[in-house]
């Protein structure tokens, strides 16, 4: 059954181009060639994170006050708290629907909690994630890992799920897929070292053959649009 996945972002055309040039035109996830018109932009995985813990806080606030959540303080200043991320009481004034009042009684506490986000992950990538159509849904595979490999995700302070969708994304890289095409509307792939060829009209899904042991197997996959 195929899942929807993470928060996804509105964007205009020119900011969708501008994160498209950034990350090479391509889905983060199975590298597919995407472009503004096709593209799906999903939160990043910082982001949701640090809404995550706003809103933990949130709850508790209104629990202790017997307050309504939105009533500490909304959705959009949620989504302001997220994309501002203000490190200084005086940022709040920057966060939509954060006024003087709630900067008084809530401020200290926001600020501290964006910091040490911050301060506990500091290598952190806040850019947002273009993705294809069929990758903004998930599919659930029941696989066997090492255990040695989990233990040393787990140790480094990975999210393991997250870390297995970006392992795979970079061996997908690693081997060329929906890299650079060519031949018109039968189109094959320009590594001739790879042992499989590509078919299919540019901008749409296609199958990737693979030849192994005189057994063919295929799987679908889309063309980059040029």
């Amino acid at each position: 059954m195929v899942r929807r996945r993470s928060r996804t972002v509105e964007m205009s055309e020119d900011e969708l181009e501008g994160l498209l040039s950034r990350k090479g035109g391509h889905c983060t996830y199975c590298r597919a060639g995407i472009s503004a018109k096709n593209c799906i932009v999903e939160e990043s995985q910082s982001a949701l994170r640090l809404r995550s813990r706003l809103r933990e806080y949130r709850l508790q606030r209104s629990r202790k006050e017997g307050l309504p959540a939105y009533l500490i303080f909304d959705n959009k200043a949620l989504d302001s708290l997220v994309s501002k991320r203000p490190m200084k009481v005086g940022d709040l004034k920057y966060v939509y629907n954060i006024a003087e009042a709630k900067t008084k009684k809530y401020g200290k506490d926001l600020v501290d909690i964006v910091t040490n986000d911050s301060v506990d992950h500091p290598g952190d990538d806040w850019g947002h994630r273009p993705i294809c159509v069929d990758c903004s849904g998930s599919e659930k595979k029941a696989i066997r890992i090492p255990k040695g490999q989990v233990n040393a995700i787990e140790s480094m302070g990975e999210n393991f799920t997250e870390f297995t969708r970006m392992a795979i994304s970079e061996a997908l890289r690693a081997r060329g897929l929906n890299e650079e095409v060519e031949g018109g509307n039968e189109d094959f792939h320009s590594n001739p070292d790879l042992p499989f060829r590509l078919r299919g009209p540019s901008g749409e899904t296609f199958v990737i053959v693979r030849e192994s042991d005189g057994r063919i197997s295929s799987d679908r996959f889309r063309m980059r649009e040029e």
